[in-house]
């Protein structure tokens, strides 16, 4: 047996499969895996509106999707789930977006996305 890269990659250009099992000896189970593995986005906003429209975009897309509304949410969903891409509200009531995407660019290289809004 031997181990080597595999060429699948995410939407996002991310390797989704690092490393694949290649055997010359035939398979002694049948394991049912899907073909390809759906890119999980994480939303982090304080505007259920926003959170709905977006989470109803990505999963017509074939998106995984988790939602929270605090940076406490994110960290726990971070640390529970390989997560491919942050869309976070800069502007979260109540906690520093910004420093929570100083904290998350510190610790991973997830990519961040904070779509802007109008002014109110």
């Amino acid at each position: 047996m031997r181990y080597e890269r595999s060429g699948a990659q995410s939407a996002l250009g991310r390797d989704l499969v690092p490393l694949v099992l290649r055997s010359s000896e035939p398979p002694t189970e049948n394991i049912n895996m899907p073909e390809t593995i759906q890119p999980h986005i994480l939303i982090v906003d304080d505007d259920p509106q926003i959170c709905d429209l977006l989470q109803e975009y990505f999963t017509a897309n074939e998106l995984r999707v988790s939602v929270t509304s605090y940076g406490k949410g994110m960290t726990a969903i971070l640390g529970d789930h390989a997560i491919d891409l942050v869309v976070l509200d800069l502007r979260l009531a109540g906690e520093d977006g910004m420093a929570l995407a100083r904290r998350l660019r510190e610790e991973s290289g997830i990519p961040i996305n904070h779509p802007h809004r109008r002014a109110r």
